[in-house]
């Protein structure tokens, strides 16, 4: 796609734009189909990847722009709605790292954090990141046998991805055991996604709260994590990846 966009005409200024328009339009396309539990092998995406490729070929990057707005908001039938029932499984557990470090990513440097995206998925570091549950694999804690009717709804809902933070690998393993409440004491320490389960990250943080006045997004802490706490949550996650992933930037790199 990024070959097909480039014409041999173009100026170095032109060529650059284009590669970052094509790669950003990728990424909307991707991530749409991963939240919609699409596969992305070769077979799949070889027909479609063929058809956009010939329509961009060598094409003004305004009308590439314009035509990539209009195939996210006509020609793909799946979206960021489908995050209301998106989890972790076997299949999105190989992109779901890489979600929750871009979701932190852009949360910390909108909040003047100096974050960087290449930290929290560089798995040959000493002490990587890794997915952390907001719950402990134990359904008998808490009041989880009282809002679930059996431990297979309890796990489903375990996997959700709004019950779901980064945090390095060796404090994901001493976390693993304890309660939502001992949890949270300890997410203070750690980036700002997981911070924000906090309520001290709300205090003297006027960088983190004009963020979220700038996106209207609605962080709030929770002193203890119920199922519609992980609802809510939830639908915060979903709102954050409609400021990521929003179709309209691809008219940044015009």
């Amino acid at each position: 796609m990024i070959l097909a966009a480039i014409d041999p005409e173009d100026d170095k200024k032109t060529i650059d734009k284009k590669i970052r328009l094509v790669s950003r339009f990728i990424d909307q396309w991707i991530i749409r189909r991963v939240f919609s539990f699409r596969t992305m092998n070769y077979s799949s995406v070889l027909y479609t990847v063929f058809n956009i490729t010939k329509e961009i070929r060598r094409r003004p990057i305004d009308e590439i722009a314009a035509y990539f707005k209009d195939y996210i908001q006509h020609n793909i039938d799946y979206g960021l709605e489908e995050i209301d029932r998106f989890y972790l499984n076997r299949y999105t557990a190989r992109f779901m790292l890489h979600i929750l470090a871009r979701m932190t990513a852009f949360i910390e440097s909108e909040s003047g954090i100096n974050s960087k995206f290449v930290d929290y998925v560089n798995r040959n570091q000493k002490n990587p990141y890794d997915i952390e549950h907001l719950w402990a694999n134990d359904y008998t804690q808490e009041r989880h046998e009282d809002e679930f009717e059996s431990r297979q709804e309890f796990e489903s809902f375990r996997n959700m991805f709004g019950g779901l933070v980064l945090l390095p690998k060796d404090k994901n393993g001493s976390f693993q055991d304890m309660t939502y409440e001992e949890k949270s004491r300890k997410y203070f320490s750690e980036n700002l996604l997981a911070k924000s389960l906090n309520q001290d990250c709300y205090t003297n943080n006027p960088s983190f709260r004009k963020f979220m006045e700038k996106y209207s997004l609605d962080f709030k802490p929770y002193k203890e994590f119920t199922k519609n706490d992980l609802l809510e949550r939830q639908q915060l996650y979903k709102e954050i990846s409609k400021v990521i992933w929003n179709p309209d930037l691809l008219d940044a790199e015009l």
